[in-house]
């Protein structure tokens, strides 16, 4: 059948009509010479309509649901990653999961939001009843440790907690790296151990590795070491893989909790890569500055690549590359493209070592163009963050810190 385009149309009033229903995957039919559509369409018409009503009338209830049915998504990070960043055009925050003033699941919290605890990347839903145990108030790091354990949660899960800032108020102004390299140990050590590093913690402001070397110099009630030399040799050991993790997050404890937030929630509340890495490149501006620019303005930002595509030109048959580039205000796309006189992209891949790809951290100088920048110089950044101990294997042997001693 030929397309054909609507000449003419002619009011007729309001007239009785027959609904149909289609048992076709288009929902189409013929009516008076024409193929219409099923009347279904009027529903989704309408219930987008109703959609719109509410997402701009009660937008903290409509993305609150939202969230909330990020669960049930394929990649429930990847959802809520869409949905934090739409939040500023509302004025709305997102804020970061907390031991205490979090629940199980989202929740509205003044004009802003909260994270739920059991929306973080590797609570598992068998863990709720054993993190409803677990939801207190620590006076100590140590007492953190003894709870974790009492309420039988698991050291992925207490890592996981500890990472993305769940127990930043109760850490004693300790980093998130060292905290998770602390509970790992503790979990490396007996009961009568334990009971000791209690005792003498205080003295030490609750630092465990300055404790267990205490209790290596001190004897218990019946004269013997707390700790011998060949049972330290067997805790220094089992926790040699969990130094070497803490070790190489130390080096930028900023960048480390941002991974881990973004990792672990889908965005980063308590940093961003602009504020990052700005004290290193101070013409650093944001996504959202580097739009409001005018043409032929040269930019410099940060952000990580969402999107990235390949093609080569019709006529010259060049190289080209379009990548899409996120950070916390927005996202804008950046077009490189090689000419006669300059191989670009394989400038980049000469310099970087490699070429770039989705999820990298990347640092672009651009000029302005009307709806695009046009890329002159990409920069990957390799700054390393560890989670697991399988990562390891991909750390060179030369950069392995030698055990605590």
């Amino acid at each position: 059948m030929q397309f054909q385009s609507i000449k003419s149309i002619k009011k007729l009033g309001i007239q009785n009509t027959l609904d149909f229903k289609v048992d076709h995957k288009d929902h189409n039919f013929y009516a008076e010479g024409i193929v219409v559509s099923n009347s279904h369409a009027i529903s989704y018409a309408s219930m987008c309509a109703a959609t719109v009503y509410l997402k701009f009338k009660y937008p903290k209830e409509f993305y609150l649901e939202l969230l909330k049915l990020t669960k049930d998504e394929p990649s429930p990070i990847e959802e809520i990653t869409k949905i934090q960043s739409e939040l500023p055009y509302f004025n709305i925050q997102l804020s970061g999961p907390h031991i205490i003033k979090s629940d199980i699941n989202f929740k509205i919290e003044g004009n802003n939001l909260r994270f739920g605890l059991s929306s973080i990347k590797g609570i598992a839903e068998k863990t709720i009843t054993k993190l409803l145990n677990f939801r207190h108030s620590y006076s100590n790091k140590f007492d953190i440790m003894a709870a974790s354990e009492e309420a039988e949660l698991s050291i992925s899960t207490l890592s996981s907690l500890i990472a993305c800032g769940c127990l930043d108020d109760n850490s004693y102004n300790t980093t998130r790296s060292k905290l998770m390299y602390e509970s790992q140990v503790y979990r490396l050590l007996t009961s009568k151990e334990k009971k000791y590093i209690h005792q003498f913690g205080p003295q030490f402001n609750f630092d465990l590795v300055k404790t267990i070397k205490f209790l290596l110099e001190t004897k218990n009630e019946k004269g013997k070491l707390i700790i011998k030399p060949s049972r330290f040799e067997t805790i220094k050991k089992h926790s040699s893989s969990y130094q070497q993790i803490y070790e190489f997050n130390k080096k930028n404890e900023e960048y480390a909790s941002w991974f881990f937030e973004r990792t672990l929630l889908g965005y980063s509340y308590s940093t961003n890569l602009l504020k990052i890495f700005k004290p290193h490149c101070p013409d650093l501006i944001s996504v959202l500055e580097a739009s409001q620019t005018f043409e032929r303005d040269r930019v410099h930002i940060i952000g990580e690549i969402i999107e990235l595509k390949e093609w080569k030109s019709r006529e010259k048959k060049l190289p080209c590359m379009k990548i899409k580039i996120q950070d916390h205000t927005g996202n804008c796309e950046v077009l490189f493209v090689n000419s006669d006189t300059e191989d670009r992209i394989g400038e980049i891949i000469e310099n970087n070592g490699r070429k770039s790809k989705e999820g990298d951290i990347v640092i672009i100088r651009a000029s302005k163009g009307f709806d695009i920048l046009f890329g002159k110089s990409l920069s990957i950044q390799q700054n390393e963050v560890f989670m697991r101990i399988s990562q390891l294997k991909d750390i060179e042997l030369t950069k392995i810190p030698e055990n605590i001693s």
